[in-house]
């Protein structure tokens, strides 16, 4: 069941949460990931392009962001990079005020330490305050590296990067101000 973004009666914001399309959308990108959940990838970059080719197009279509961690296996954030089982967020992006998608409850790897994270955005808006706010927060968990990077793919086919090491190198004053002057598009 869905309903209208903005519920005009009430002149206030909604989210639209419709679990049955979440559950459907969760089935087509774990299935859409098994060959990037099963493989390595030479670097972080390249694990996060091949996340982005197999998500972005779900996303497109249905309107819920995913995403999936990903985990350094030898311990240098540009090595041998995993992607940890994906998962998909709640809120239907063309219906609602805002959505997201949680992806600090993506799949671990063992043996893997976290080094970032992947996400889909359904329009051509790169990273949020809340995206670099989530990537803050990351290396402060067990078992992750000190800096770690997080991506975001468009509909346009463009991913973006952001490394929370730009907190020491570069300090700005607010989150869009990393997203401005930090980030990096990936080639």
């Amino acid at each position: 069941m869905t309903e209208r973004a903005i519920d005009w009666s009430k002149r206030k914001a909604v989210n639209v949460v419709d679990l049955g399309l979440q559950a459907r959308v969760e089935k087509l990108v774990t299935e859409a990931m098994l060959p990037v959940t099963r493989a390595t990838f030479p670097t972080r970059d390249a694990a996060a392009r091949a996340c982005a080719r197999l998500i972005q197009p779900i996303t497109n279509r249905y309107g819920l962001e995913s995403g999936a961690l990903l985990f350094s296996l030898t311990g240098k954030g540009d090595g041998p990079t995993r992607a940890g089982t994906p998962v998909v967020g709640r809120e239907d992006c063309r219906l609602s005020y805002q959505c997201g998608v949680v992806v600090q409850n993506g799949g671990q790897v063992p043996g893997g330490l976290l080094s970032g994270y992947i996400h889909s955005h359904p329009i051509e808006l790169g990273f949020s305050d809340n995206d670099l706010y989530v990537a803050a927060g990351m290396p402060k968990r067990a078992g992750a590296l000190q800096y770690v990077t997080a991506y975001v793919s468009l509909p346009s086919g463009r991913v973006f990067a952001w490394s929370t090491r730009a907190m020491q190198d570069t300090p700005q004053r607010t989150w869009s101000e990393y997203a401005k002057r930090t980030v990096r598009r990936l080639p």
